[in-house]
């Protein structure tokens, strides 16, 4: 959902002519997205036990997601105005995404002794992450100083437990869970994708009816999709993860720009279908 409501307000705005804003916009909501998830995973894969607490946690950062969504709109067009593409309501819905895994990773740090430095270094950084987040929100700041505290605290949250993890250790992570999660999502984009063809067609056939653009739009999607999906489990990443533990987070990380790939890819389907509508 997120990443297709990401994808119509980048193809919106880029058949406007508001390219580059339109682009950070994107960048900056999917991996907001990508990056909540992500995360989950990994804690998921070393302690998911399915549980009430796990089943809870799981279900809080949904409605983060939703709360996000709503925020897009504003994120896009205060970008487009030359503001800061964040806002309050989206840092809300990511927030609401990242605080669950603080009570999960305290959980794992008082019951898994030998992991329990790992785990309160994800609790201060998750924690520290946060309250940086709000302050990007409620802050007064010029957009431009808003942005590079964005950026600073995005790869800050993704160096720190790089960082975290060479000084006290991995968790004891799972490459199959692992590799299962991510080609999951890596499905439900490409299934977005085939959804916006399936729109996109949708309202072209409603205004002109069936022409030989509509049929190569679709065509388009589904062969897109289809190769995005044969490509990416072709590498057996279960048996990468197994051989080569020390890759691990430079394949976690290549997932960011992979799920905004694919969701760009039905940005420019939509954008396509622009220039045949007017």
């Amino acid at each position: 959902m997120a990443f297709a409501a990401a994808s119509d307000q980048l193809a919106e705005h880029l058949a406007a002519g508001t390219i580059w804003p339109a682009i950070g916009a994107f960048v900056f909501a999917v991996w907001a997205v990508s990056w909540a998830w992500l995360n989950y995973s990994w804690f998921a894969s070393a302690y998911g036990n399915d549980d009430l607490l796990i089943r809870a946690t799981t279900i809080v950062p949904m409605i983060g997601v939703v709360v996000l969504v709503y925020g897009l709109p504003v994120s896009f067009d205060t970008a487009a105005r030359g503001e800061s593409p964040n806002n309050l309501l989206m840092v809300v819905g990511y927030v609401i995404m990242r605080v669950p895994l603080i009570a999960l990773w305290l959980r794992a740090a008082n019951q898994d002794p030998e992991h329990r430095r790992n785990a309160l270094s994800y609790v201060a950084i998750i924690s520290a992450a946060q309250v940086g987040w709000v302050l990007t929100a409620v802050l007064p700041l010029p957009a431009t100083a808003t942005v590079l505290l964005i950026v600073v605290l995005a790869l800050g949250e993704m160096v720190a437990p790089a960082i975290a993890t060479r000084r006290y250790g991995y968790s004891p992570w799972n490459a199959g869970h692992l590799a299962e999660r991510f080609g999951l999502l890596t499905l439900i984009t490409i299934g977005e994708v085939i959804a916006g063809t399936v729109a996109a067609v949708g309202a072209l056939t409603q205004e002109k009816g069936w022409s030989p653009e509509a049929v190569l739009i679709i065509a388009s999607g589904v062969l897109i999709a289809t190769a995005v999906w044969w490509t990416y489990f072709l590498v057996p990443s279960r048996l990468v993860l197994e051989a080569r533990p020390e890759r691990t987070f430079s394949w976690r990380y290549a997932h960011l720009a992979l799920f905004g790939s694919i969701a760009a890819t039905g940005a420019g389907l939509h954008l396509y279908l622009s220039f045949f509508l007017r």
